[in-house]
């Protein structure tokens, strides 16, 4: 593959970039979304998800631009109507503890991608060309949009469609819900069905800060060209049956593939890391997850927050083997998990 090609300065072509400012402006009420203790300690990250649609049938090529249009007209009104309901997206900081909920909108561009889906798919720096530049590993610290969203229209007829979202607002179950709901409002606008997108933010209702005042914001600074990034990708049927090979060696009864991965990560991490020296290292495995269903009273399941906790390992010897083998590691999880909520139902009041 013509890599060299695809790290020409024209490959992406900007077409149209506006901003799209909820349907009906947020109310007064709800002018400043409070952050809780955990969205304050994230540092000012974005959550980036990309989507690839494959063409489906045969088009003229004299349609792409017309056709691209369009999809950004969809898109871009059912956002719209999206972020009524998730209105802090549409927001600014206002500091490390509020976010100003003034309808400034999120970013959204339309754009042409000058070569085939399956040559970015298989591109190691694909990030760079699917999504706005300088995104989605950029620290957004200037008042900047808590949403940023681009639809590319491939020149074989594919469509991929990227956002990045603000951690500020929330994590990955967060992410979900608002995907969810878009994607309900796009595909449902020409039926009468009515889509109310309900999320529930909780803002510091949990996990209050109140007590601890406004955290410093966190900032967690990098030099982009000092680093290697690699994607790697677990085959469904190798992962299974390795899921499979940890459970019967390690006891742990259905071990999930979030268990799995992380140890096999970990374990190389330590490897490469030890590997560069000679002195005895410990290392500790961290894991986020989500509380949702162990608070008291319960959460509404699609509450918007970092409604997150976490577990870590104890201090791990990388150079014993015995330690360090993926049976041992999942069962440690595992175990760890399952204490920790059991000791994490809490009171959210």
């Amino acid at each position: 593959m013509a890599f060299a090609l695809l790290s020409s300065p024209s490959l992406v072509s900007i077409c149209d970039k506006s901003f799209i400012k909820p349907s009906s402006l947020t109310p007064s009420t709800h002018r400043f979304h409070k952050l809780s203790l955990v969205d304050q300690s994230f540092s000012n990250l974005y959550i980036p998800i990309a989507f690839f649609y494959p063409k489906v049938q045969q088009r003229e090529e004299s349609n792409n631009s017309h056709e691209l249009s369009h999809i950004a007209h969809l898109l871009q009104t059912s956002l719209s109507q999206t972020l009524v309901s998730y209105y802090p997206y549409a927001g600014k900081l206002k500091d490390n503890a509020t976010i100003d909920c003034n309808n400034m909108g999120a970013e959204f561009s339309s754009a042409r991608i000058k070569c085939h889906m399956s040559e970015i798919l298989d591109y190691p720096d694909a990030e760079s060309i699917i999504f706005p530049k300088n995104l989605p590993w950029a620290n957004n610290y200037e008042g900047g949009n808590l949403l940023v969203a681009q639809v590319s229209k491939f020149d074989c007829g594919g469509i991929a469609v990227s956002v990045c979202l603000s951690h500020k607002i929330g994590d990955g179950c967060s992410v979900l819900y608002f995907f969810n709901d878009w994607a309900s409002l796009t595909r449902d606008r020409a039926t009468t069905t009515l889509i109310n997108p309900s999320p529930r933010f909780v803002g510091d209702s949990i996990f209050s800060a109140q007590n601890y005042g406004p955290l410093v914001d966190q900032r967690f600074m990098s030099d982009l060209n000092e680093c290697v990034q690699k994607r790697l990708v677990f085959p469904t049927a190798k992962l299974n049956a390795l899921r499979a090979k940890v459970a019967m060696e390690s006891g742990v009864e259905n071990p999930t593939r979030a268990e799995v991965v992380s140890a096999v990560l970990f374990k190389c991490a330590t490897k490469a890391a030890s590997s560069t020296t000679t002195l005895m290292r410990t290392s500790k495995l961290v894991n986020f997850f989500d509380v949702r269903t162990m608070m008291k009273p319960r959460l509404p399941r699609r509450t918007i927050g970092n409604v997150l906790s976490l577990f870590s390992t104890s201090a791990i010897d990388t150079n014993n083997e015995q330690e360090m083998k993926l049976p041992k590691l999942v069962h440690s999880l595992r175990k760890l998990h399952i204490r920790k909520s059991k000791s994490n139902k809490m009171n959210s009041s």
